[in-house]
């Protein structure tokens, strides 16, 4: 990967990225930011998922930070239609040698590093859209405690459910897995009056209701 520090190309629109060339100029926020192994291995504007193979981490790791703002240059595009999905972009970027990467300055533009869907969006998800990752914010109304579970694999490990309600009253489930339940704990647990924000859940269908 090439680090530049001026940036003077055009700039092109996530929505317009497809598979014809790869020399694509972007400036972009990082929404998140996170490793492999993962228990899920993102203002106006599009977004898209970009991906970094191993033998670039290393660059990455020092170059890249959760909610900073990047000229980016020079992609892989792949088809984003397998499997867990951090956007609905029907296209995924892919970093390689030639792909350059600069900082700007957090005032370049204001990033929200939320797309929150409601309650009713959710409910409405078609089986189709089940592996686009989502967020939501709602103030939990009801918990019930972490139990042992084993998963498909064979493994032992623990859920906890929460019961989440909107501004419009609507309720709905969030079922929280694994080492998840203790990152968590601290944010459940306050009796601060703020509703609490899941960031990339899952959708899931249940007994034919939608839940996350």
């Amino acid at each position: 990967m090439t680090l530049t520090y001026a940036f003077t190309q055009k700039v092109d629109r996530v929505a317009d990225i497809n598979a014809t060339k790869q020399a694509w100029n972007l400036v972009v926020g990082v929404v998140r930011l996170y490793e492999i192994p993962s228990s899920w291995n993102s203002t106006d504007g599009d977004r898209i998922h970009c991906s970094n193979p191993k033998a670039n981490v290393v660059v990455f790791k020092t170059v890249v930070r959760e909610f900073g703002i990047y000229p980016m240059r020079n992609f892989i595009i792949q088809p984003n239609s397998k499997g867990v999905r951090t956007t609905s972009h029907k296209f995924k970027l892919s970093f390689y040698m030639k792909t350059s990467v600069s900082a700007l300055s957090s005032e370049t533009f204001q990033m929200n590093p939320f797309r929150f869907v409601s309650f009713t969006e959710i409910e409405a998800i078609d089986v189709v859209n089940l592996n686009i990752l989502l967020d939501c914010i709602g103030h939990i109304v009801g918990k019930v405690d972490a139990r042992p579970m084993v998963t498909k694999s064979g493994q032992k490990s623990k859920c906890m459910a929460l019961y989440l309600e909107d501004l419009e009253k609507k309720k709905i489930k969030c079922t929280i897995f694994g080492e998840m339940i203790g990152k968590l704990t601290l944010f459940i647990n306050k009796d601060d009056g703020e509703p609490l924000i899941t960031q990339l859940f899952k959708p899931n269908q249940y007994l034919n209701q939608i839940n996350v």
